[in-house]
Order: structure tokens, then sequence, then C-alpha cells
């Protein structure tokens, strides 16, 4: 029996040894992660102090660029708006003007010469030498050519108009290159 005294002491000491180490292993990794988890929340801390400071200054720069961006946008919509007032009080004016030319002609007139010379033998024969409408050396234009012919015109000038706005518009974008 004095055999398994000495074993069981031996046991008991192994078992106290383990549980001492343990306790050490413990309480060491315990302060080593709280002394590295102190560490880790003062860098945290610091780090989250310095991008509180750059979030900050980048809100401040945004919300001054965004001011910008308002202010210009701003005076691209009144831009805007002034170039497509003066574009409709052209196209009124255009259509007005059209309108009047239409009310105070008597038609549109071609020289019997030009038709003479384009091969019309049956308008041929007109020889007086009167410039004024309807004279005996012109003939009337048909009501539809008539027409079509100031469709065209008024389309041309509809073109000119428009052309003129857009580029007073991106004038203020982009450099207009102009015609030549």
């Amino acid at each position: 029996m004095a055999g398994y005294a000495t074993l069981a002491r031996y046991a008991l000491w192994a078992a106290l040894i383990i549980a001492c180490t343990w306790f050490v292993w413990h309480m060491a990794s315990t302060i080593h992660d709280n002394i590295f988890n102190d560490g880790r929340a003062a860098e945290r801390a610091e780090w989250l102090e310095k991008d509180k400071d750059r979030i900050e200054e980048q809100a401040k720069a945004l919300g001054e660029a965004m001011d910008r961006v308002a202010k210009q946008n701003e005076r691209n919509i009144t831009k805007t708006m002034e170039v497509v007032d003066e574009r409709d009080k052209a196209l009124a004016k255009l259509k007005n003007d059209m309108r009047t030319m239409r009310t105070n002609t008597r038609g549109m007139w071609i020289s019997a010469k030009a038709c003479d010379d384009s091969g019309h033998s049956s308008l041929s024969g007109r020889n007086d030498d009167s410039r004024e409408s309807g004279g005996a050396d012109q003939i009337r234009l048909p009501g539809d050519v008539e027409r079509r012919l100031q469709e065209i015109g008024e389309l041309a000038g509809e073109t000119v108009i428009k052309y003129n706005a857009c580029a007073n518009k991106l004038r203020s974008v982009a450099k207009v290159v102009p015609n030549k």
C-alpha cells in the first residue's frame, strides 16, 4: 500500500502543478489580452479622433462644394430660362412676320423669262418689262408651291433661331466654335 500512497501523492502534486500552471497561464493571458485590448482601444480611439477630424473636414468641403454646385445650377437654370424666353420671343416674332407677309403680299410671283428658260412652252410669249407683282412678265406661283416655299422659309428661320439658342445655352458650358 505504500506504493499506492506515493503514487497518489505524485498524482496530487501533478494535479496541483497542472492547476497552478493553468491558473498562471490564465492570469497571464488575461493580463496580456487586457493590455492588448486596452492598447487596441486606445489606438482605435486615437484613430477615430483623427478620422473624426478628417470626416468633419470632408463634410465641410462637401458642403462647400454642394453650395457651389447649387449656385452654379441656379445660374445655369437662370441662363437657360433666359435663352428659352429669348428663343420663344424670336419664334413668335418669326411666325408673326410670316403671317404679316402672307396677308400683305398678293402671292409669290416668278418672271415669265425664268419659266421660258426652264422649258415650259405653255408659259412663253409674255415679254412685258413691268417689275410689279402680277405684271404681264410675271406668273403667280400655284398655291401649294407658295405654301411649301413659305413653310421652308419658316422652317429655315426656326432652325437658325434654335441653333442660336442652343449656342447661347451651351456657351456657358462648352466652347462654341462658330461656322466658317
